[in-house]
């Protein structure tokens, strides 16, 4: 739908940024906010403007007919105290960008930001160097651990074996699963008859 009014509300709008609204046309507009929002903010900016910078022609007329429509009152005032911190922040940002330049032409942040990007990631290398001994410190003593463990395991499964095997075919007991599993790793056979 906008598609086919946009062409109607920059002709408004054109109109809104060069003339000044009739009392009458201003409280009409400000009763159909919801319709023709986009108009009233520029009406309002307008006005606000105007305001500001003193250029209303009949400024004590407007005061009177604002005391008697408190809505836009209050969105004018607001726009006057945005527009003055808009104007503020522009004039610090302004002094701002002056002193970048200054310096920039100085050398003075070019080489501090080399110095903290040459710092930063010495530290994020020494970080990650760090974690990494750290992990491989892990790593090692749980494979240590294990195969300390593995071996300790591997001789028990091999002593008991050895007994199994050494004691007479009436008396022998069965090899438990971890036995058999040692012998055919060992030896690659079955376990002998009746272990």
């Amino acid at each position: 739908m906008e598609k086919y009014v946009d062409h109607v509300y920059k002709k408004c709008e054109a109109i809104l940024h060069s003339r000044l609204l009739s009392y009458d046309d201003l409280t009409t507009l400000t009763h159909s906010t919801e319709h023709h929002l986009r108009l009233f903010k520029i009406v309002v900016k307008g006005l606000a403007d105007r305001v500001r910078n003193k250029t209303m022609p009949d400024l004590d007329g407007f005061y009177r007919y604002l005391s008697g429509n408190p809505y836009l009152n209050w969105l004018i005032s607001i726009n006057i105290k945005k527009r003055g911190k808009a104007i503020e922040n522009a004039q610090i940002h302004q002094e701002a960008v002056e002193e970048m330049k200054r310096r920039w032409v100085e050398g003075e942040i070019e080489e501090q930001r080399d110095e903290e990007k040459r710092l930063r990631r010495q530290k994020a290398k020494d970080e990650l160097r760090k974690r990494e001994e750290e992990r491989l410190e892990v790593h090692a003593a749980r494979q240590d651990a294990f195969w300390e463990a593995k071996r300790v395991q591997d001789a028990a499964n091999e002593k008991a074996c050895l007994e199994k095997v050494r004691t007479p075919v009436s008396k022998r007991v069965a090899f438990t699963q971890d036995e058999r599993v040692h012998w055919r790793k060992t030896r690659g056979t079955l376990p002998l008859k009746g272990c």
